[in-house]
């Protein structure tokens, strides 16, 4: 990732992400809402492109994710797993760890948004589950909750946030980006 960066040509550009390179640039002279906003945005394209979702009304939800995620890291301190977040207007209680009754499949997380809930396993049939597949599954039910309160929770895409939760966190995993997110990312 290249931060500040200077686009020689376009002085509307804000970020770039480049698939051939896996690069992203911010460009520098913004505040750091607008850059961490425009961070999740390219990071975001990452996701589409490696999950195959490109497309206009992938961009439009894109576009809104980011913000959403960028009010969600502004607004709450997200680890250690908190027991409430601020996702837009709507405060959220978080229950973990939580225990799953369903004995036919094993879930690990889950969320209500007409409730305003978010259920997190801390362990399985097989004992604790480690820490980076907690948090994975955090940052996978946030990304459902912020699609719902941003987006609209627009079913031809939210059939796709499993795996763009789960790309999101490799993406911030495998670019060592949790430094950038002390608050949300400690442990990683």
């Amino acid at each position: 990732m290249q931060y500040p960066y200077s686009p020689e040509t376009d002085d509307t550009l804000l970020g770039l992400h480049t698939w051939s390179k896996l690069d992203i640039k911010i460009v520098g002279n913004r505040s750091m809402d607008r850059v961490l906003e425009t961070l999740f945005h390219e990071m975001l394209h990452a996701v589409e492109y490696h999950c195959g979702l490109e497309g206009e009304d992938f961009h439009e939800c894109l576009s809104q994710l980011s913000v959403g995620w960028s009010q969600v890291l502004r607004d709450n301190v997200l680890q250690p797993i908190p027991k409430r977040v601020r996702i837009g207007a709507f405060d959220y209680t978080v229950k973990f760890p939580h225990i799953f009754s369903d004995q036919i499949h094993t879930t690990y997380s889950m969320n209500r948004n007409s409730t305003g809930m978010i259920y997190l396993a801390g362990s399985d049939e097989e004992g604790e589950l480690e820490d980076e597949f907690i948090l994975m599954n955090f940052i996978e039910v946030l990304t459902y909750c912020i699609c719902y309160v941003y987006v609209g929770g627009g079913e031809d895409f939210s059939v796709h946030l499993s795996r763009v939760g789960r790309s999101l966190y490799q993406v911030i995993v495998d670019n060592k980006l949790g430094e950038l997110f002390r608050n949300v990312m400690q442990d990683v």
